[in-house]
């Protein structure tokens, strides 16, 4: 194990990376990713895009068939579910809740493979809007994702309360 990485108990090749936070009487410094860092070294860079979520809201499921996800909460507070389908994983079947926020501990980015279904909610307890930054292994493509509505999934999860998803 690198230092500043931790592999995912539960979910194979799922990992976290704490990257360099700084703060003064002048306000904060957090950086997401370097090209050499650990989580972006393998696969590499080739966009960075944000996604917002609403209180009450649920944005679940979906997964990418080439892209690797890494995902920081750059406003807010959200929880981020995954789920491992994937055929020969050792994981296969098992789901696991990250809290992400925008500062201290839980402020880290999370590495999240091809084939892994994910989604995220807003905190219940942030009032306003969160936001999620992706540093993503390549542009995205329409054609490279799969959605699955909360309903359709053949798999138990407990987003809690909400009032949308999709």
């Amino acid at each position: 194990m690198k230092k500043g990485v931790l592999q995912s108990p539960h979910i194979q090749g799922v990992e976290l990376f704490w990257p360099l936070q700084l703060e003064d009487e002048r306000g904060r410094i957090r950086r997401m990713c370097r090209k050499h860092d650990p989580h972006v070294g393998l696969v590499g860079m080739e966009e960075i895009y944000f996604s917002t979520v609403y209180p009450g809201v649920v944005k679940a499921w979906h997964h990418h068939k080439e892209m690797t996800l890494r995902y920081a909460c750059v406003y807010g507070s959200v929880h981020v579910g995954l789920y491992d389908d994937r055929e020969g994983s050792s994981t296969r079947g098992q789901s696991i809740t990250y809290f992400l926020d925008d500062w201290g501990q839980n402020y880290f980015v999370l590495c999240i493979p091809p084939f892994v279904w994910n989604g995220f909610r807003c905190d219940p307890k942030w009032p306003d809007m969160a936001v999620i930054a992706n540093c993503a292994s390549q542009v995205h493509s329409p054609d490279e994702i799969v959605r699955m509505k909360i309903e359709d999934a053949p798999f138990d999860f407990d987003w809690g309360e909400y009032e949308i998803s999709g």
